[in-house]
């Protein structure tokens, strides 16, 4: 079958288009569908369907078991001629419950290909997508809890000549941001990023640098309006080390750098400043 759906009121855009949508070649197959009151289970064998913006399904397969308090996916698999994502969720239905909540824990393991993802990209200067790596995303998220507390026990993501990050740590009170508290740790390291750069307009692409084999290591705190990180980035023979906190409801800050020997020059190639070493 197919199926499309527009939205009047919003003008079309190039690529993946939410309010525009239309899809053909919809396949679907269905088999152990079981309803006994309040268990309801069924299987998507395989589904496939292709969109305008060149975006197709080759292949999806979820088992969905419901009853009346839980939810659980066990093993899901979508895959596109480029892309592949597996994960698993189980789910208290009453995760989002604001005195009792239940729990969730998830987990997504996922290779993007470049092809799947510059079709959300079409707004982005096309210096962006000719620079984008002919390399897959790979993501990988595990995590547990509801929104008085959830623990990232790992969210990590790499793009082979890129970039790479890990982040985890745990959130507390993601209902109420006036109440919110959550340590983070986080870890990442940089290869090629012109496309970044490619984001900047033109007159200052050329002016700014990411290097080959920045990292940083940190950590990110936050208590009702208080947020505060320490972290240290490294840059070839260079090292800085900063602490910053911040009260977004006083709106005052304070920050503190110690810097040695970091190249500068690395970072704006055409400025005639060299090595820093600095205390601010």
């Amino acid at each position: 079958g197919g199926a499309t759906y527009d939205n009047p009121f919003v003008t079309a855009v190039d690529g993946l288009d939410a309010n525009h949508l239309k899809l053909s070649d919809i396949c679907l197959g269905i088999d152990s569908i079981r309803y006994c009151n309040p268990v309801m289970s069924a299987r998507l064998r395989y589904g496939r369907m292709k969109e305008k913006s060149g975006l197709q399904i080759a292949q999806c397969t979820v088992p969905v078991d419901m009853d009346s308090l839980h939810l659980t996916v066990p093993s899901l698999t979508l895959r596109t001629p480029f892309s592949h994502i597996e994960g698993a969720v189980q789910m208290d239905l009453n995760v989002l419950d604001s005195l009792h909540p239940g729990r969730m824990d998830v987990r997504v393991l996922a290779s993007l290909g470049r092809e799947d993802i510059l079709p959300f990209c079409q707004a982005l200067p096309a210096a962006f997508h000719r620079a984008y790596p002919y390399q897959p995303l790979m993501l990988q998220a595990e995590a547990a809890g509801n929104m008085k507390h959830l623990l990232i026990r790992q969210a990590q993501a790499e793009l082979p000549t890129a970039f790479r990050a890990k982040l985890s740590g745990d959130v507390f009170s993601l209902d109420d941001l006036a109440r919110l508290r959550a340590h983070l740790s986080f870890d990442a390291a940089t290869q090629h990023l012109p496309f970044v750069t490619a984001l900047l307009p033109a007159d200052m692409a050329c002016t700014y640098h990411i290097p080959y084999g920045l990292t940083l290591r940190g950590t990110a705190d936050a208590d009702g309006p208080q947020y505060s990180t320490r972290c240290a980035l490294t840059e070839g023979k260079g090292r800085v080390q900063l602490y910053a906190n911040a009260n977004i409801r006083s709106l005052t800050y304070q920050a503190q750098a110690d810097i040695q020997q970091l190249n500068v020059h690395h970072f704006m190639p055409r400025d005639s400043i060299y090595t820093v070493s600095a205390h601010a």
